[in-house]
């Protein structure tokens, strides 16, 4: 028999610096919301009455780390939601621990019913866009639009794989302190930041403290923990869209945005998503690598503005150049 031991100063580095409840975590304007039983936390802006755009966030990131772009196109006129996605951000976290794209899809439209929303534009980030996609395919014709940026979708050419030892992700105090060793570890902040971006100057003091605000909520460890088993290196079984087939289904109007430089997700897999969905056209960012609208927010905005505007007045088909 293999015993495995893991030092207890793991479990206790965690439970020292993951105190706060997220309502004290919260910026000015947070907003609460209950959705299929989740308090889901957001931030909102422009006007309420106008096209809404929902942002979704990938990895580590939450609401206010999509602050480059939020105010220009609240600004605009439309009404731009981002909410915090679990594990991440201020959000509770689902009991079950089911991180897989068809559950954060379903979390996505139970935000999206309890906020009221009348065919939204979807914007997904990195992880985020394979819960933001599934959540298209699941509505169709109820989302105007959808908006990818350097989407890990893993279809034929998908990104790293899992490590050697990700079947130890199946026991909760193994995943758990290697969560918090990596993921969930403030000190990871500045440096993995540094690793997505072509220009290290990015990585401020006030950027870095942005991603690491929600780190400090009670449990945040242990939910990373199950993220790595049932979301980042889970198997997504019975997703629709984890199949070239199924993103070839989603006729929705699309904008698929990718910095060139992309090292997590490497180009060729954008190119592949435009490619696959049947109205989509690539915008490819020169100089950027994966998190554009932090790298590049008035490049972003050059290419989303015009689709949004197209959108909004009802130009929705011919987008491919």
């Amino acid at each position: 028999m293999i015993v495995i031991a893991i030092p207890a100063g793991f479990r206790v580095a965690a439970m020292m610096r993951e105190t706060a409840d997220p309502t004290q975590l919260a910026v000015n304007e947070s907003r609460l919301i209950r959705a299929d039983g989740l308090s889901m936390h957001y931030r909102q802006w422009g006007p309420d009455d106008g096209m809404p755009v929902v942002l979704i966030h990938g990895t580590l990131a939450w609401a206010e780390t999509w602050c480059d772009i939020t105010g220009p196109l609240g600004d605009a006129g439309f009404r731009v939601i981002a909410p915090d996605i679990p594990p991440f951000g201020l959000s509770r976290r689902p009991p079950e621990n089911d991180y897989s794209r068809s559950a954060q899809a379903n979390i996505i439209i139970a935000f999206l019913d309890a906020m009221a929303l009348e065919r939204p534009v979807l914007v997904g980030h990195s992880f985020g866009g394979g819960a933001t996609v599934e959540a298209a395919a699941m509505r169709g014709d109820d989302i105007r639009g959808l908006v990818l940026l350097d989407a890990a979708l893993g279809l034929s050419t998908p990104a790293k794989g899992p490590p050697w030892f990700s079947p130890l992700f199946a026991f909760e105090p193994i995943r758990t302190a290697f969560a918090s060793t990596t993921f969930a570890n403030p000190l990871f902040i500045s440096s993995g930041l540094r690793a997505f971006v072509a220009d290290d100057t990015i990585v401020t003091d006030e950027r870095v403290a942005i991603y690491r605000r929600p780190l400090a909520a009670k449990g945040t460890s242990a939910a990373i923990g199950a993220w790595l088993q049932t979301g980042l290196y889970g198997a997504h079984d019975g997703a629709r869209t984890t199949s070239r087939q199924g993103m070839s289904e989603i006729a929705i109007p699309s904008l698929v945005i990718w910095g060139r430089e992309d090292t997590v997700t490497p180009l060729e897999q954008g190119v592949e998503i435009a490619d696959l969905l049947p109205n989509a056209r690539l915008a490819v960012l020169e100089d950027v690598n994966h998190i554009p609208h932090v790298e590049a927010p008035e490049a972003v905005l050059q290419e989303m503005l015009p689709f949004l505007k197209a959108l909004q007045a009802g130009a929705e088909s011919g987008l491919r150049p």
